[in-house]
């Protein structure tokens, strides 16, 4: 269904921040595919989806800079959509296609198969149908070595959200512009946050959501924040709906999140062992320890095989770089010496790295690839 006659979306009454997003590069996609052992597209002749497009300048950057890839984006928002097809006439590019479409009528017969497909800021603020379609979606539009990224509010960090979410929602229910319901909704939490003489445990979470959105743009807070459907999920239950779709765990797209100079001998200790259980398991308790807020999730089909994360053989087919530069190699090039580019004055910077290190290193951090 084209929704050229369909009634204006909360998305075209107040435009959504255009955005570049670098976790969802297909680069990235592909790298965290190519250590588990899959066999990703590559870059420069590949075909890309983006559900959830609105301006599409994420995809406008993409097709700029790989003009043999193909690029289509997807939104039920007609106004973003029209402006991001101005754009791309006015850049004059041929290999991305914008369109103003339910995501519920999409399908394999109309837009054909995709080697990566991206889901951006999307699944949390969708009705339950349109997110098992989104799985649908991933799914029946992936080629057998695809990769999705799929985004989301995640527990236990957003239960804190949800709490200033309830307060918000009651106090700017009868505000009529959108700036006044952004202006009362941080008002609110302002006075709240500074009611006790000495703050208590509520309190004090307040405080912390105040000082989040009030960092935000109000186009940001009153879709993130304000809009109608904010819907967060533990890790698990994400991965149950994709289980159902016939979709598996394949990484997640930004770097561990897991500082262990943050933590407790103990509590690093208790990782380790943890690291020993199933995969899934481990990540679920991850997101208890750090209060994980947000999740960059990669999904590819369940009849892929996968290769344990921590098995470091195919990571020598990447490239990898950092702000460093080499002071010294062996005559047999196998080790070198290299200092921080950033703080090559200071002494004592210097690092000594192999071969054989390079590639360890890359797990539990975001990589380029040589895609």
């Amino acid at each position: 269904m084209d929704t050229s006659d369909a009634s204006p979306t909360p998305y075209d009454q107040v435009l959504y921040p255009a955005a570049v997003y670098p976790e969802a590069h297909p680069d990235r996609l592909a790298t965290v595919g190519t250590l588990r052992g899959m066999h990703p597209a590559p870059l420069n002749g590949c075909r890309v989806l983006e559900l959830g497009c609105g301006t599409g300048e994420n995809l406008i950057a993409l097709a700029f800079s790989f003009g043999k890839s193909e690029f289509v984006g997807l939104d039920s928002a007609r106004s973003p959509v029209a402006l991001g097809k101005a754009s791309i006439e006015e850049l004059r590019l041929t290999n991305i296609q914008l369109h103003p479409v339910d995501l519920c009528e999409a399908s394999k017969e109309r837009f054909g198969s995709f080697d990566y497909i991206i889901a951006h800021g999307l699944y949390s603020w969708v009705s339950p149908l349109t997110r098992e379609r989104i799985l649908a979606l991933c799914h029946e539009l992936m080629t057998p070595h695809g990769i999705a990224y799929v985004s989301y509010n995640a527990y236990p960090g957003n239960h804190l959200r949800d709490l200033a979410r309830g307060i918000i929602r009651f106090h700017t229910m009868r505000c009529g512009s959108p700036p006044e319901k952004a202006q009362r909704a941080r008002a609110i939490l302002k006075f709240l946050a500074e009611s006790r003489i000495v703050p208590n445990a509520y309190v004090t979470a307040l405080r912390v959501e105040f000082e989040r959105v009030v960092k935000q743009q109000d186009e940001v807070f009153l879709h993130d924040d304000l809009g109608k459907i904010n819907q967060p999920f533990y890790f698990h239950e994400f991965i149950s709906a994709a289980h159902r779709h016939n979709l598996q765990f394949l990484g997640e797209a930004g770097p561990d999140d897991l500082h262990a100079e943050n933590f407790t001998s103990d509590t690093i200790a208790k990782l380790s062992e943890l690291e020993k259980e199933e995969e899934l398991i481990c990540e679920q308790y991850k997101d208890f320890l750090i209060g994980r807020a947000f999740r960059r999730t990669l999904i590819c089909r369940s009849e892929v095989p996968l290769v344990p994360a921590s098995v470091p053989a195919r990571a020598s087919t990447l490239y990898a770089s950092c702000d460093a530069e080499p002071v010294h190699r062996s005559e047999t090039g196998d080790t070198m010496r290299i200092v921080s580019a950033s703080e090559r004055s200071r002494a004592g910077n210097e690092s000594r790295v192999t071969r054989g290190f390079i590639p360890t290193c890359l797990f539990g951090v975001a990589v380029s690839g040589c895609f």
